[in-house]
């Protein structure tokens, strides 16, 4: 289901309340997966029929609703969730996300990355890291233009996740990590 039929709110420190604008009736008709693996999304047919489907609820007459040209990928979030996070220019690790952070229109809006030896998470600007998969769809490889030096100076969330509802830390993240290029469409 594309992401902007549904709204996620916090309902509280362990749970989310999600809302989906699609009626149940719709909904049961939706195209599914079926147990085939997420990769079938990478095929362009698939996810045309998929999102004409939803146009149909929406009412809409586009052929690829809220998808920008060139962000065609689709990523699953559990591979995400703990991947590692490579330098560009190859080599070790660097770090690994631990979490995402979604705006209110359910688009990804920041990386939490960890260093597990260190015990810290650091919030980074989701169009600073580039993601790829393998054509299953199953893998994915992530990468930054970050040392782990970069990593370890950024201002980080030291176990308090409201910071990232503090205006002048958001700022202070954003600033830090400027002059860092922001991925490439794939």
């Amino acid at each position: 289901m594309p992401a902007s039929l549904a709204t996620c709110n916090r309902f509280d420190e362990t749970q989310w309340l999600v809302r989906l604008a699609v009626p149940g009736d719709q909904l049961e008709a939706a195209p599914a997966l079926a147990g085939e693996p997420v990769g079938v999304l990478l095929d362009k047919a698939r996810r045309d029929d998929i999102s004409a489907f939803y146009d149909t609820i929406r009412g809409e007459d586009r052929a690829r609703p809220g998808v920008e040209p060139g962000r065609e990928m689709l990523f699953r979030l559990r591979e995400v969730i703990g991947a590692e996070v490579r330098p560009r220019t190859g080599g070790e690790p660097v770090a690994v996300v631990e979490d995402l952070l979604l705006d209110a229109e359910g688009r990804v809006a920041y990386a939490v990355l960890g260093r597990g030896e260190l015990e810290v998470l650091i919030p980074i600007p989701a169009e600073k890291l580039s993601i790829e998969s393998d054509p299953t769809g199953e893998r994915v490889a992530i990468e930054a233009a970050l040392s782990r030096d970069r990593i370890d100076r950024a201002p980080k969330l030291e176990g308090d996740w409201n910071k990232m509802l503090n205006g002048s830390f958001v700022a202070g993240v954003t600033n830090y990590f400027a002059d860092v290029p922001s991925a490439k469409a794939p």
